[in-house]
């Protein structure tokens, strides 16, 4: 009946799971699932805290409050993982309770951005003009909104050709605006993307030399490597955007779904370089990075992920 996952027992069959869950009364499960909140909260200070499972055992515990904090880290954790999927279900739980205004548009931010990584513009735009006439976010978060909001453009396609580029162009200014160097390079892969697709190629040169300036002024984060990467693909010049890319593997630590994109792109410039089996090798060590045992926030369930998009193979 029951079966050792990692340590851990779990019934083999979910029909007997769920049997043995319902046969409790309602009233006694809350309470069970508080305690069990309790009782994991007090690793919160360890690195391996599971703060996405807090978070459910407190909301089904009766505990939004509590869930709220617990839940929030978790969102974070699956989106940086390339978990969206986990990250909205919890998001969507929190949000049908009452919060105050600050904390209620952190959850609609972190679930337009699980939506966007599943490719849900569609639902994720209404919340983000909601947060666009918000008066308690602060410049970043404001910024960071624009990016997205851009980036819903981008997926959406339906908008005009001056709509697209003002949104990805208003998203760069506010991030500038800000100082934020991570953030300006995401708007600048954000600005690279919409010119590629509406056949910019000046637009893709000038976002390629403004990353090089950052890169030489000692910003080497790992999305600096990406944008570049992006840029010199699309520009036919594809060993250096193999080599930006695999600087960036070499930079990035536990972002699991930037990791699979970059993982993504180094396999389609092998192919164009016509090394095929040195992007068969990429592909099979992206898979194996996906389903690493560490990329988890159940011990027993394995992250989702939404299909990364990176380079088509032409």
């Amino acid at each position: 009946m029951l079966r050792e996952i990692r340590g851990d027992l779990e019934f083999r069959n979910e029909l007997i799971r769920a049997q043995a869950y319902y046969s409790i009364a309602a009233p006694i499960r809350q309470n069970l699932h508080a305690r069990v909140g309790h009782l994991l909260s007090q690793q919160q200070l360890k690195a391996d805290a599971p703060s996405l499972e807090i978070g459910w055992h407190y909301l089904r515990g009766g505990l939004p409050d509590l869930a709220a904090q617990f839940g929030i880290s978790g969102a974070e954790d699956a989106l940086a993982a390339g978990a969206p999927a986990e990250a909205q279900q919890i998001l969507e739980a929190l949000l049908s309770f009452q919060h105050d205004e600050h904390l209620g548009r952190r959850m609609e931010l972190l679930l337009s951005k699980a939506l966007l990584d599943r490719s849900d513009a569609s639902k994720a735009m209404p919340l983000l003009e909601t947060l666009l006439r918000s008066s308690c976010l602060n410049p970043r978060d404001r910024a960071e909104v624009t990016r997205l909001v851009s980036n819903a453009e981008f997926l959406l396609a339906k908008s005009s050709r001056s709509l697209r580029v003002a949104a990805a162009k208003m998203a760069l200014d506010a991030a500038r605006e800000t100082g934020d160097t991570e953030l300006l390079l995401k708007a600048l892969l954000e600005y690279a993307r919409t010119c590629k697709v509406l056949g910019d190629e000046e637009g893709i040169r000038q976002t390629r030399c403004e990353t090089a300036r950052l890169i030489d002024s000692c910003s080497h984060l790992p999305s600096a490597y990406l944008t570049i990467a992006y840029c010199d693909y699309y520009t036919y010049e594809v060993h250096s955007a193999l080599l930006s890319l695999v600087k960036a593997a070499q930079l990035i630590s536990r972002d699991l779904a930037q990791l699979s994109f970059v993982h993504s792109g180094i396999g389609s410039c092998h192919s164009r370089l016509c090394a095929f089996r040195r992007a068969d090798w990429r592909r099979l060590e992206n898979v194996q990075n996906l389903v690493q045992p560490d990329a988890c926030i159940y011990h027993a369930r394995p992250l989702r992920r939404s299909d990364p998009t990176w380079l088509p193979e032409h």
